[in-house]
């Protein structure tokens, strides 16, 4: 009876039960049936897809995936060495632990994973899940695309926190635990923290725990903190620092900048009551590369227990000191006042912001970002808001646009502000009404302008306007393109605009062109009509149009910033006859058709031709009509230099008579032009000889004579040497002819009136000096007469020769129709 009492309701269960933890604990196949007891009874999904070892040696698990609303986890291999008689003390012990290419997700809602790549350590749990003991010997993974690294571990025995050497590094952030050798309460810390590329922080301090208790006291002893925007902040003196599992604050921590600014920073959390935090800098100096100025910030934050954190802000600008640089150009904006109301609630950042530039000139806008989880979120995060602005003071277009003068406009805007803070859009509508400016290097006048520009950013915009330039009026549409290359298109069209009213140059043109800005770079194309003009070019010098390419190696050159922007044009002229032209010796009208582009070494170069109409030409001596002349431009012809095809005399066209005068042709370039006789192919040159009677016969008739005392004889065969060679290597630009009182009473073919004929040849020695050769057609003479030019006006010569005349003039020359 005892055996049956004692075996039957003690030993056999007793045996069954031990033989049933022996086969969970001891055999791979009680492991797997334990897990699935645990998979059954669990409330959460829980699946492995293998499971191999022994409770009692080591386990390896491989695809392991666990998911609750708080907590997910997939480890692709997990290895534990347990040890099972700790359980007897309701504590999970695990000696060492090994986890492999993993992740955790934490939180409701979810935050961003934890990637383990590689993990050892230890843990010791109570069965409530309350830890004991977690040291972490080795940690490889990422959380929010950055690297984690480290070491570590801490304690929780009876409710008091105590930690271990530690090193963590996250990213660019770094916390560093280190004991002290003598005092193993004591301990000293780092932080490093960088949560963006505008800001860095670095504290140091200490922490001392109080025995029997879970909390901690000590000091922040340094603080510094760098700021693109702030500048360097420094702490002035320590500041206490408490916490424990209810209780956390800092006060006073005071920083201040190399400006002289102050901030008082003040932090208290407990359990109880909730977070509240006060951030007060009453003037800070902003010095920025792009923003220069002073501010005054007042924050504050408050979160009960198991409410939304809520936060308060006011940013003020100081009236009168805010300034913006704009570009690399250093634009600048100035503020003369502003502020900022800034408040957070339930994970919604709502602004509202207002700025003046000045009385005329403001900004006012309202913007909310929701959903703000982290401080890096913030700039990820939806952003939605609107703005109006109003502009009637507009000098500050002076700096970026500056061949403009005497602006005026009243510019309106409003529109919407979508995507987030990284990469926001914008949908807006400006209007411009009653704008006007004047150019000053043209001598216009723009007025009546209305602009209408809407679109979004990124997009496209679209441009529309009317305007009145002088007399005439213009149209402007087309369209933007904000995103990458940026890029716009334009039509400009309008009738009878005075597009240059300067004294020298009056154009008249009626444009259809079509503008197209990529790439810092205006392709202009289309039509110009230019009914009437005037173009007068004072005091040109000859030289010649140089390539870009070229470089002068040696050469100073002022220390300015190059520009890259380049206007490449595509035109087509068409000039009527009202067009008149002076300079270079040229003056008359033109007329003809031109197209305009730019060669390869980005000089203008024309191809056409132009008509040249009741016109004179002007000699180093003289002014002689041009019967017949032409401007041509072949491709590639520089369109400051045509090459000419003209024929002068002395005489109009209507007293001109061939082969009666010394006519010329005048070839060449406009800036380098080469003068040669002309006869008609009738003439020849023996029949000219013959004509010369140079034997004086006393038949000749008295008005034949006097015909001959013109110099037609240089028409013949006879060559001069000196001539031919002056005028290869020196390159001749006078070959005329002039006459001077004769010396000798006796009268010939040649000295008709008491005159002598002289041949003359000239060339340009510089801009004022002239070197005249003068030949005696009659006599064997020769004059050399040096001109030196004072004023357009007013010449001073000096000349000498072999009749050993030495004298001078000053000559004052006014011109008549």
């Amino acid at each position: 009876m005892i055996w049956n009492l004692i075996g039957r309701k003690i030993l056999y269960p007793l045996i069954f039960f031990t033989g049933l933890v022996i086969w969970i604990f001891a055999t791979e196949s009680g492991l797997n049936s334990l897990f699935k007891l645990a998979k059954q009874l669990s409330p959460y999904s829980l699946s492995v897809k293998e499971i191999h070892g022994k409770l009692i040696d080591e386990v390896q698990i491989k695809e392991l995936i666990f998911e609750s609303p708080t907590l997910k986890v997939e480890i692709s291999e997990l290895v534990l060495q347990l040890q099972p008689h700790a359980l007897l003390n309701n504590v999970i012990k695990i000696p060492a632990f090994l986890i492999k290419k993993s992740f955790f997700v934490f939180g409701n809602p979810s935050n961003a994973p934890l990637y383990i790549d590689h993990a050892t350590g230890a843990l010791e749990l109570k069965t409530n899940l309350h830890p004991l003991f977690v040291q972490i010997q080795n940690i490889e993974g990422s959380w929010k695309n950055q690297p984690i690294t480290g070491q570590g571990g801490l304690s929780i025995i009876n409710r008091q926190l105590k930690l271990f050497n530690t090193a963590l590094k996250l990213g660019e952030n770094q916390l560093n635990v280190t004991f002290s050798p003598t005092d193993a309460n004591h301990l000293n810390w780092t932080l490093i923290t960088k949560p963006s590329d505008e800001f860095q922080a670095e504290l140091q301090g200490t922490l001392v725990t109080k025995p029997k208790s879970n909390q901690w006291a000590g000091e922040i002893t340094r603080t510094t903190i760098r700021s693109t925007i702030s500048g360097i902040w420094t702490q002035k003196k320590p500041s206490s620092l408490t916490f424990s599992d209810t209780h956390f604050s800092i006060e006073p921590l005071i920083l201040e900048n190399r400006g002289g600014a102050l901030a008082k920073l003040f932090v208290d959390w407990q359990a109880k009551q909730g977070l509240s935090a006060l951030l007060d800098i009453p003037t800070l100096s902003i010095q920025h590369p792009n923003i220069h100025g002073k501010v005054s910030i007042h924050f504050t934050a408050n979160q009960k227990p198991k409410k939304a954190l809520e936060a308060k802000g006011l940013i003020t600008v100081h009236p009168g000191t805010v300034q913006i640089s704009l570009g690399h150009r250093n634009k600048k904006l100035f503020y003369q006042g502003g502020k900022a109301n800034i408040f957070l609630s339930d994970q919604t950042l709502s602004a509202q912001v207002t700025f003046k530039e000045n009385e005329k000139n403001s900004f006012d806008g309202n913007f909310q970002i929701a959903s703000i989880k982290s401080f890096r979120s913030l700039f990820n995060q939806p952003l939605a808001g609107n703005f109006t602005a109003h502009w009637s003071d507009l000098s500050l277009l002076y700096t970026f646009i500056p061949h403009i003068a005497k602006l005026k406009a009243s510019l309106a805007a409003n529109g919407e502000v979508r995507g987030t803070l990284k990469n926001p859009s914008l949908h807006f509508l400006a209007k411009a009404e009653k704008a006007s400016f004047f150019m000053p290097k043209l001598q216009t006048q723009v007025h009546d302008l209305k602009l209408v520009l809407n679109g979004d950013i990124p997009g496209t915009l679209t441009w529309n306007g009317i305007g009145t330039l002088n007399k005439g009026q213009f149209y402007i549409t087309g369209t933007s393109e904000t995103k990458k290359p940026f890029q716009t298109s334009l039509s400009l069209e309008g009738k009878a605009l005075q597009i240059y009213n300067t004294p020298n140059i009056q154009i008249i043109a009626t444009p259809m062109l079509t503008l197209h800005f990529v790439n810092n770079a205006l392709y202009v194309q289309g039509t110009v009509h230019i009914p009437s003009a005037s173009i007068e070019l004072q005091n040109e010098v000859k030289r010649t149009a140089l390539s870009k390419d070229i470089i002068y190696i040696g050469a100073k050159t002022e220390d300015t910033t190059p520009s890259t922007f380049r206007i490449i044009p595509n035109l087509y002229l068409i000039l009527e006859k009202e067009v008149h032209f002076k300079g270079y010796g040229l003056d008359g009208f033109v007329s003809g058709k031109l197209e305009i582009d730019e060669r390869p070494d980005g000089l203008l170069s024309g191809t056409g031709r132009l008509i040249i109409k009741d016109g004179k030409y002007r000699l180093q001596g003289s002014t002689r009509y041009i019967h017949r002349g032409r401007l041509l431009f072949p491709p590639g012809t520089l369109l400051n230099d045509p090459i000419l095809d003209i024929f002068i005399s002395q005489k109009r066209a209507e007293e001109f008579q061939e082969g009666a005068e010394m006519d010329l042709t005048v070839q060449g370039t406009l800036q380098k032009p080469m003068v040669e006789l002309y006869t008609s192919a009738n003439s020849r040159n023996a029949e000219i000889l013959s004509k010369l009677n140079t034997t004086g016969s006393e038949n000749s008739n008295p008005k034949q004579n006097q015909f001959f005392s013109n110099p037609t004889f240089l028409l013949g065969g006879g060559a001069n040497p000196f001539l031919d060679r002056l005028q290869t290597n020196l390159g001749i630009e006078e070959f005329s002819f002039e006459s001077k009182e004769s010396k000798e009473p006796q009268t010939s073919i040649f000295t008709q009136g008491g005159t002598d004929t002289l041949l003359v040849v000239g060339k340009s020695l510089s801009k004022q000096l002239y070197l005249q050769y003068l030949q005696f057609v009659a006599k064997p003479v020769t004059t050399i007469r040096l001109k030196y030019y004072l004023t357009p006006r007013i010449t001073a010569s000096v000349e000498t020769g072999t009749e050993e005349d030495i004298g001078g003039d000053l000559t004052f020359s006014l011109e008549k129709d």
